[in-house]
């Protein structure tokens, strides 16, 4: 028989709810309504056939003008439309959570599609609150704890952007959980939405299914239940490929991150090989993603969480070390979201004092980063 989890997620989602109120309104504030978080840029974004609602600056823009325009239309076949233009059509498309639920938001309340996509976001990451707090209290820790890995520092510009990891870490976060609760067919549809939003999900269902294969072994027996998490690996196959069939290419063939040696690319930009400290928070984040890397990695043999979750957790670091660069801070957060958010739940119910530090020092950054993004458009 499970042991029971006492429901005290409440207070996970009355704290979240709190900081993402005060960041809304103080971003808001600066720069206008959700039109503005779009990021919507020239280069991209006719103004003169866009939506109205849509604040449209000089210069390319950022990838929540793609999101918006998946809003408008799910299931694009032209590179082109509503006054907005792919840059690299099948990968943009291949995210469709997210937009296919503000879609949902627009025939169903009087919403435009900028706040629909906004409103999406937030209940995401309130349900990730939720989350988070069911799972810190199953690991031995305080609810509230569970804020810290929703709402990191590398989800305030998805939140701040219009992007689609806020579905995906959701979507993930509630995945664990039913797995954990043991209802694996409606785990299996979490991990399933959460790849459909950002394709790297697939590392955590990815990290229970291997130690479920190796439990079977070790039992010499057929896990039948881990079959389960075979469902979101075949829909992303088959996602890929019916989009590679519309656009002439493979999505996972056009990222523009690259994948390289395990490493390289980070210490080329920790010692500024690229020319990458042009900014010193960005330094400082990228110092900070690496410090929380190492010491969850150190500390992951004594850690809480399941076996299942520390496979997850080593995929997601690997794949968080193997990317061309840390360099722009947008972009780099938001490829390692998996990696800092399975520390970070690994982490805040660690005792040892130099976890409780780093997680602290993770808020605090947290906390700064958010801050810094009132402002930035």
């Amino acid at each position: 028989m499970r042991p029971r989890v006492p429901d005290r997620a409440w207070v996970t989602v009355v704290a979240a709810a709190l900081l993402i109120g005060a960041f809304l309104g103080l971003r808001v504030v600066a720069v206008g309504g959700p039109g503005s978080f779009v990021a919507a840029g020239e280069q991209y974004v006719d103004p003169s056939r866009a939506p109205e609602e849509l604040v449209v600056l000089p210069g390319t823009g950022y990838d929540g003008q793609f999101v918006y325009r998946m809003v408008l239309e799910p299931l694009p076949h032209r590179q082109t439309g509503h006054g907005i233009t792919f840059d690299v059509p099948a990968y943009r498309a291949q995210r469709i959570a997210t937009p296919g639920l503000a879609w949902a938001v627009v025939r169903l309340t009087p919403f435009e599609a900028a706040t629909s996509l906004l409103l999406v976001n937030v209940l995401a990451l309130l349900v990730a609150a939720w989350a988070a707090g069911r799972l810190v209290r199953r690991f031995g820790g305080h609810a509230l704890f569970g804020v810290v890995p929703v709402l990191s520092f590398a989800m305030v510009i998805p939140l701040a952007r219009d992007l689609t990891e806020p579905v995906a870490w959701a979507a993930t976060l509630v995945g664990v959980e039913l797995w954990l609760a043991g209802r694996r067919p409606w785990a299996a549809g979490l991990f399933t939405l959460a790849v459909l939003a950002r394709e790297t999900s697939i590392l955590v269902p990815a990290g229970l299914g291997v130690w479920a294969v190796v439990e079977a072994i070790r039992a010499r027996r057929v896990w039948l239940p881990a079959l389960w998490l075979l469902l979101p690996l075949a829909v992303e196959v088959a996602w890929q490929w019916h989009l590679g069939a519309v656009w002439g290419e493979l999505p996972v063939r056009t990222g523009k991150e690259n994948v390289g040696t395990p490493f390289l690319g980070v210490a080329r930009s920790l010692v500024d090989l690229d020319g990458a400290r042009s900014h010193p928070v960005w330094e400082a984040e990228r110092l900070a993603v690496l410090g929380l890397l190492v010491w969850s990695g150190v500390r992951l043999w004594r850690s809480a969480l399941p076996a299942g979750l520390r496979v997850a957790w080593g995929l997601a670091a690997l794949l968080a070390l193997s990317l061309g660069g840390w360099t722009y801070d947008a972009q780099f957060l938001r490829a390692v979201n998996e990696a800092v958010g399975l520390s970070l739940l690994a982490l805040v119910v660690d005792r040892a004092l130099l976890s409780r530090l780093v997680v602290s020092g993770a808020g605090l950054l947290s906390l700064y980063v958010g801050w810094q993004y009132t402002t930035v458009v």
